[in-house]
């Protein structure tokens, strides 16, 4: 068992602990000794302690740990003398740190929703207390934004989380508790689910990277108009759009789409980017509004137009009467619009998750695929073939929640690695060995694998 949570919140840089239980001490102690190699382990107080720079980690029969640490900043001119110093000074310190750490004492804490995380079944436990806040230096943050000190922009007062290694997969389910004043306007605004309609409207191809979620507007001017960030929009004015027509424009859905098109026809964007389409698109509540929207920022964006040296190029936003899409490729927005949202693959893909506000889907797997003559361009061959193997054994990673119940919102996500039948765990640190025996070579033999789809 895992369980991490911040140090004392009143310290201006608040670190993390990780604790544990070891199953087995002897066990344990080698796999350090694998992960440091060349360190050494040293007897203290009430247990073991080891040290690698930075990165202390003691443990005793009950209880492991690892404590966050902050790397101090050392001068370019600093004497060896100095810095063998500064070492020394650091490492008295972390082992003082751990010492303290290790001491058995009555716990004074006490909370509910803790309690109630350590009954749930799980590998890692992840614990944050957002209600005490690390000091802030005076005036480090601008008065425009100091709107975001007020307890309402705070939206969980605490974060529960779980962690589960599965075989070829590892699962986190995340709980957010929000203070009453937040928790009272998701009351008032509940979420809907995500819209596959709007999805199903995708090209045929092979989804990189899919995000659908759900807002509500209204909750978003309500949010803003409490915490007095209606400042912050005034620039919106001055481009002649006003908070409200936003609010009745769109419904409150919307997505985000990476495909790779298996007929990008007379797209010649879609064309340079070896068949990659982009989309970002929505339902329309007041088309009427929405074009006045989109007019006033089309007509700033018309501005930099003829810009010989322009790298990025200026996205289209077009509409019918239920749905925009904005996209780098007029073909591909265009053949969005006139789509009759009949992709059934995509419906099958988010399937599963149709009841949720959000949900996100990467391939993995593709992406790395698809990087790796950019990844690998100088690096020797025997590098590349660590790094493909490194970036290989991932697959997909799906996260999906938003639901709001009582006084949480929930999420969870899941990695899915390319070896089904190996415990995650032992993947990762097998990983984690093979990140450690890299080092740099000076030989530099080019190696560019050529990416596929399958």
């Amino acid at each position: 068992m895992f369980i991490i949570f911040p140090t004392n919140p009143n310290d201006k840089k608040a670190q993390p602990i990780i604790y544990g239980t070891p199953k087995d001490t002897a066990q344990f102690a080698a796999m350090m000794k694998k992960l440091a190699p060349g360190k050494k382990s040293v007897k203290i107080t009430n247990g073991k302690l080891l040290i690698d720079k930075n990165t202390a980690v003691a443990w005793n029969r009950e209880i492991f740990l690892i404590p966050g640490t902050t790397t101090s900043e050392e001068s370019a001119n600093q004497t060896a003398k100095a810095k063998a110093d500064a070492q020394l000074a650091k490492t008295k310190q972390l082992t003082e740190k751990c010492k303290m750490l290790l001491a058995r004492r009555k716990a004074a804490f006490s909370n509910e929703y803790f309690t109630s995380l350590l009954k749930e079944d799980g590998d890692l436990y992840l614990w944050t207390d957002n209600t005490l806040q690390p000091a802030q230096k005076k005036n480090k943050m601008p008065p425009m934004l100091g709107m975001f000190n007020k307890n309402l922009m705070r939206n969980a007062n605490y974060t529960a989380g779980i962690i589960r290694f599965e075989n070829g997969k590892a699962t986190m389910q995340m709980k957010r508790y929000m203070p009453p004043s937040f928790d009272s306007i998701y009351s008032k605004y509940p979420l809907t689910n995500i819209n596959v309609e709007v999805l199903k409207k995708l090209p045929a191809g092979h989804p990189l990277f899919l995000y659908s979620f759900s807002f509500s507007p209204a909750m978003m001017n309500e949010i803003f108009t409490k915490a007095g960030a209606d400042n912050v929009l005034d620039s919106l004015n001055k481009k002649n759009i006003k908070k409200d027509d936003i609010v009745d424009a769109i419904k409150g859905d919307a997505m985000l789409a990476v495909i790779k098109a298996n007929d990008p026809s007379g797209d010649t964007v879609a064309a340079k980017l070896n068949g990659i389409q982009i989309f970002l698109a929505g339902s329309i509540k007041d088309k009427e509004k929405f074009k006045k929207v989109t007019d006033a920022l089309q007509s700033k964006k018309d501005s930099g137009n003829d810009n010989p040296g322009r790298k990025i190029p200026k996205p289209f936003i077009l509409s019918n009467d239920s749905v925009f899409v904005v996209s780098i490729s007029q073909i591909a927005a265009q053949q969005f619009l006139s789509s009759p949202a009949n992709n059934s693959d995509i419906e099958t893909l988010f399937q599963p998750y149709k009841n949720y506000p959000a949900v996100s889907i990467v391939d993995l797997k593709t992406i790395f695929s698809l990087a790796g003559p950019f990844l690998f361009k100088r690096k020797s061959e025997e590098e590349a073939e660590q790094t493909a193997k490194i970036l290989g054994a991932f697959d997909h990673l799906t996260s999906y929640g938003g639901q709001h119940v009582n006084n949480y919102m929930s999420n969870s996500a899941e990695l899915t690695l390319t070896d089904k039948n190996e415990n995650s765990l032992k993947q990762f640190l097998n990983l984690l060995d093979l990140l450690n025996s890299m080092k740099p070579k000076k030989a530099a033999t080019a190696f560019n694998p050529t990416p596929g789809l399958k």
